[in-house]
């Protein structure tokens, strides 16, 4: 049986992850989880299920999608694992963001 305190920690990841994608989507920075999937060739439903019942398929999320936001789009690592700190990683702002962004639409490829 496994740990409810893992589980719960695992889930609070998932829910901060979609609260990333809703809060890039807010600043402007992405055009919603669309985006996200076309990038980085997630299967949108796997992501779907995941985002609406995240305590039941949250064994689904990948490491590497926490990845994707923290390297691309800046967020701060603290606030997606942890819950603390600020939303972007220190000296970016949603307009720096963006600028980054702005040309990226391709699937990113592994490194």
């Amino acid at each position: 049986m496994e740990d409810k305190n893992l589980m719960s920690a695992d889930v609070d990841i998932v829910v901060r992850f979609f609260s990333a994608i809703d809060r890039l989507k807010a600043d402007g920075c992405v055009g919603g989880l669309k985006t996200i999937t076309d990038r980085y060739g997630i299967n949108r439903w796997n992501i779907m299920s995941l985002r609406e019942k995240p305590t039941e398929y949250y064994g689904r999320f990948r490491p590497s999608w926490v990845q994707f936001l923290v390297r691309d789009y800046h967020i701060n690592p603290y606030w997606l694992l942890l819950g603390s700190g600020e939303f972007y990683a220190t000296g970016f702002t949603p307009e720096i963001v963006k600028n980054l962004n702005k040309n990226c639409t391709r699937k990113k490829q592994s490194a």
